[in-house]
């Protein structure tokens, strides 16, 4: 079997540790010498070097030393918090008021959000995180500069606009008739749009109104 398309291939070749199999149905973690052809950011094929370059006579081979991991996958991560991180030393609630919600806060300045956003991508990425699971913020513009830059670098993201409407700071706070309006216009801008998804993310349920959590609902549903 040959390569006929026209987009380049390379094949990538070294000691691989990875779970090539899914491991929720018995797959197992294993490390061993073998290749990855790679065609437009996609693997084609693993196996042994002397298959790949079969298949792909025309490919650039890239040798890595070292030990050639998978992308990291970062379930639970806060993009207007990367400038505080180390904030820490005090109580969670204490360090909200202190820390966390003034920075939350700062994201309203396009300006910032847009550097925060840059800084939170590419920190991930160069931590070997290709794919996340992220707390966007609670302004429109500071969330579609997060998706912007995910989808620029190639990132695989989940993450949505933080919406509460009570027991936080005011300018922090939205109404359910607003959050679902705001919500619906990011959606249809990113939700889809090459690696991206949308998530619905009330802040937390106590700063979450039952009429709030009922239009999340309905986002959610829509």
């Amino acid at each position: 079997m040959t390569h006929d398309s026209l987009a380049p291939v390379t094949i990538v070749h070294g000691l691989i540790l990875d779970t090539p199999e899914d491991p929720f149905h018995g797959g197992e973690l294993r490390a061993e010498e073998c290749a990855l052809a790679v065609i437009d950011g996609m693997i084609t094929f693993r196996g042994p070097l002397s298959e790949a370059q079969q298949r792909y006579p025309a490919a650039t081979l890239t040798t890595v030393k070292g030990l050639l991991l998978p992308g990291l996958v970062d379930t639970h991560v806060h993009y207007p918090q990367v400038r505080i991180i180390g904030g820490l030393g005090m109580p969670l609630l204490e360090w909200l008021d202190h820390c966390a919600l003034p920075e939350e806060a700062r994201m309203a300045d396009p300006a910032h959000a847009q550097a925060v956003a840059s800084e939170f991508v590419n920190g991930l990425i160069g931590a070997g995180t290709t794919t996340a699971l992220a707390f966007g913020a609670h302004y429109v513009p500071a969330t579609d500069a997060l998706f912007r830059a995910a989808h620029h670098s190639g990132l695989r993201m989940t993450a949505g606009l933080v919406v509460a409407d009570q027991v936080l700071r005011e300018d922090l706070r939205t109404t359910p008739e607003r959050a679902a309006r705001e919500a619906a216009g990011l959606i249809e801008a990113w939700h889809g749009k090459g690696k991206l998804r949308y998530a619905v993310t009330p802040r937390f349920a106590l700063s979450a109104s039952a009429d709030l959590l009922d239009s999340c609902r309905e986002t959610l549903n829509g």
